[in-house]
């Protein structure tokens, strides 16, 4: 087995990670159950509609680099020439450069790892766990767990995912990277697009922690102050 085949599967489980870690586990909150927007708050309940966006983005780049790693297998196929023809568009671009690389494995880590993190954080908030802030019916606050490490794990974690599958996808080696698709105007303009709307997003759950914390402790009062003086830092120990 050839070193980019390794590849293909590290590759669907960064895509599949991604896919989890940013799809809602659960309905939208009734309108009674959310928390009034304001600020940061408008500006993320804005971008969620394109969560759909960035997932199936992801799942197109993923699987045309799978594409193109499984068509290097069969160079005399006339579909395997017709594949490579279609999604290798620089002239000087090299299919084998299309490999198992460094950045690649730094960032498959890093979306794995900070990919079964937030999954965790999923699993522990269980029917409290929305991407819009709310309080829901017979709502709980979760301390245990990830969530006795830092109050909103599930923010790290979705900032360090994200920043993982970028390295993965983007690195040298990727099929973004090496087939040439970068030097149409169309793929850059869309690329700037998707990052200044995901920056937004990554900027503003930073910002929603205030707020949240805030909700909670409107909500819960002594229970959450007691948690807060255990748990002194929202996203990373020891710095914020």
């Amino acid at each position: 087995m050839t070193v980019s085949l390794l590849k293909i599967p590290l590759l669907l489980g960064v895509a599949t990670i991604h896919h989890i870690a940013f799809k809602p586990p659960n309905k939208t909150p009734s309108s009674k159950e959310l928390s009034s927007s304001g600020g940061w708050e408008s500006v993320i309940r804005g971008l969620l509609p394109f969560l759909t966006l960035f997932r199936s983005v992801i799942w197109v780049v993923t699987l045309s680099e799978v594409t193109v790693i499984l068509a290097q297998q069969y160079p005399s196929s006339p579909i395997a020439r017709q594949i490579m023809s279609s999604l290798i568009r620089r002239e000087t671009s090299s299919a084998s450069s299309i490999t198992l690389t460094e950045p690649f494995c730094v960032g498959f880590l890093l979306a794995v790892s900070s990919g079964l993190l937030r999954y965790w954080c999923f699993r522990q908030l269980g029917q409290f766990f929305t991407f819009q802030l709310s309080i829901r019916r017979d709502h709980r606050l979760i301390t245990q767990g990830p969530y006795s490490i830092v109050r909103h794990p599930s923010y790290t974690s979705a900032l360090i995912c994200a920043s993982g599958v970028y390295i993965a996808l983007l690195s040298r080696g990727s099929w973004l990277r090496e087939s040439g698709v970068l030097d149409y105007r169309i793929v850059q303009v869309a690329l700037v697009v998707c990052g200044i709307l995901r920056g937004a997003s990554h900027v503003g759950l930073v910002f929603r922690t205030v707020g949240e914390d805030a909700m909670l402790r409107k909500n819960f009062g002594t229970e959450w102050d007691e948690w807060a003086r255990r748990v002194r830092y929202r996203l990373v120990p020891g710095v914020y």
